[in-house]
């Protein structure tokens, strides 16, 4: 594994990343129930690394409460990696628009990325077939969000907003050279050629709607939907977005999910059972790089990202969650930044793309992707969850350092 020599010392570098830089520490305007008390500013320094970006380092800046006002979040980010990827985003959340259970957010974002793997479209694509191409790629989005907390059957909310991308493929800007590293306009000459590498805008209203049962072991508050560690609970979502001509974009095109995924607790503290199923469904003229599919650290963590993309999914993960030591802390900064709740996970993904949306129930157990690995997480300060994975498929097997956690 190309990446494993380094983890000791990129987990020592990650978590180093949150104990040096400067933190301003306002009053809060309200203190969770439980799992600490949370910064109203922080910057941090951080590493990662995956099978497909190569190490990469970034730098974020979160404020909580800006301008000491419940539940108003403002982050930014930087990234850039040895691959070549670099991106920019900003994301404003503001609280109580609307009413008292509804949020407004805002984001922007700028991406460039170099050397992106492409195997080709379908389910059984072989992996020789792998080239790389590039893109540039620029966002913006508004979403509104209401939440009902008080319906009967748990949490109820609904999103509403609209996407504007715009997408600039180009060839892979790797050295041809390298026999290891072949373009797409080598392998796959004829997409290369087709509209699809014309630049391209996109305008997507959505709609979505969820349930959520969830109990979260560090709570945020602030009318926030994010949700650090499940404990148990379940949550389900369905959600709809279509790409409209009439709207500016390039390309007409539909597409629906389901997501459903439930917390179990078992016989021993701490000890969870965590699992998702998501089935996502479409139609129309999808370019390449608008297709869904798997591999990558929250899909099926045992291939590249992208290996398998198509219309039409389907994917199923289990993982068993294990805090190892529950009730251990680490403190700085006056109990400012807190470092707690080791775990370790074990985990087992299992998914399929599909070019026919009819096909799904047919073919929903036949010639499906599979992997499983193990993995140690912890949480920090308590809205960051840090991850390092191991993935293993018939394929490859892949390291992942990170943060978040999959579902």
């Amino acid at each position: 594994m190309r990446y494993r020599t380094w983890t000791a010392l990129m987990m020592a570098a990650f978590l180093l990343g949150f104990a040096l830089p400067a933190w301003a520490q306002a009053e809060s305007a309200e203190e969770p129930e439980e799992g600490g008390r949370e910064l109203n500013f922080a910057g941090a320094p951080y590493v990662y690394t995956g099978p497909d970006t190569g190490m990469g380092a970034g730098f974020s800046i979160m404020f909580r409460d800006l301008f000491r006002k419940e539940g108003r979040d403002v982050d930014f980010t930087v990234n850039y990696t040895e691959s070549g990827y670099q991106s920019y985003g900003v994301n404003w959340g503001e609280p109580y628009v609307g009413g008292p259970n509804g949020r407004l957010s805002f984001s922007l974002s700028y991406s460039q990325e170099i050397g992106v793997r492409y195997f080709g479209i379908g389910n059984d694509i072989d992996n020789d077939d792998e080239c790389f191409w590039s893109f540039i790629a620029k966002s913006a989005g508004v979403t509104y969000a209401y939440r009902w907390p008080d319906f009967p059957a748990g949490i109820l909310g609904l999103r509403v907003g609209v996407a504007y991308y715009y997408i600039e493929p180009g060839d892979s800007k790797v050295s041809k050279d390298n026999k290891d590293l072949i373009a797409i306009s080598e392998q796959f000459p004829e997409v290369y050629k087709s509209e699809w590498f014309d630049p391209a805008t996109y305008v997507t209203p959505a709609v979505s709607i969820y349930l959520d049962r969830r109990k979260d072991r560090f709570p945020l508050g602030g009318g926030r939907e994010e949700v650090v560690w499940p404990m148990s609970g379940t949550y389900f979502e369905g959600g709809y977005s279509r790409s409209e001509e009439a709207l500016g974009s390039d390309y007409t095109y539909n597409l629906g999910y389901l997501d459903g995924r439930v917390y179990l607790p078992l016989f021993f503290d701490d000890t969870i059972l965590a699992v998702r199923g998501k089935v996502l469904l479409s139609n129309g003229n999808r370019p390449f790089y608008r297709l869904d599919g798997f591999g990558g650290s929250n899909t099926i963590r045992g291939y590249y990202g992208s290996r398998f993309i198509d219309k039409n999914y389907t994917l199923l993960n289990v993982e068993l969650r294990q805090g190892i030591a529950p009730n251990w802390e680490f403190s700085i900064f006056d109990g400012a930044l807190k470092v707690q709740y080791p775990s370790i996970v074990l985990f087992w993904d299992h998914g399929r793309v599909y070019d026919d949306y009819t096909k799904v129930g047919e073919q929903i157990w036949e010639d499906y992707h599979y992997a499983y690995g193990f993995g140690l997480r912890i949480v920090v300060t308590p809205t960051i969850v840090l991850k390092a994975e191991f993935g293993f498929s018939d394929e490859q097997e892949t390291f992942y350092l990170g943060a978040g956690l999959p579902f």
